[in-house]
């Protein structure tokens, strides 16, 4: 019986590079909260980043490319995510979801519009 250990580490080298790179970015991502609006978009997903959700969002999409989209969760929560073939890459799940079973209705492209964080 393999260990649980080896069990997860042959779903992680089996899965695809998208997927790989949104764990890679939960390993290194640390929760802030905005105390504005602020906007973080860090140049390494294989460092140490911090932020809320629109900066890990801007964050994986330099590396993986796609669309950081603004959803407004069931629970009525505003929260921003990464779109990219159908899939919804965010600091909330581990793993990629498809879209049509993300919940929350998706809204507005979001766009980036400032200085890379240079973190590596």
């Amino acid at each position: 019986m393999k260990s649980i250990a080896t069990f997860f580490k042959s779903i992680f080298e089996s899965s695809d590079p998208d997927t790989r790179a949104l764990q890679v970015a939960h390993r290194n991502f640390k929760y802030v909260p905005d105390v504005g609006d602020e906007r973080r978009h860090f140049t390494n997903i294989d460092r140490p980043f911090y932020g809320d959700c629109e900066d890990f969002a801007f964050t994986l999409q330099k590396q993986i490319g796609g669309t950081v989209r603004y959803v407004m969760l069931d629970t009525g929560q505003a929260h921003a995510v990464l779109c990219k073939g159908g899939k919804v890459y965010c600091n909330l799940h581990r793993w990629p979801t498809s879209q049509e079973n993300y919940r929350g209705e998706f809204r507005q492209e979001l766009s980036y519009k400032g200085e890379l964080i240079d973190n590596g």
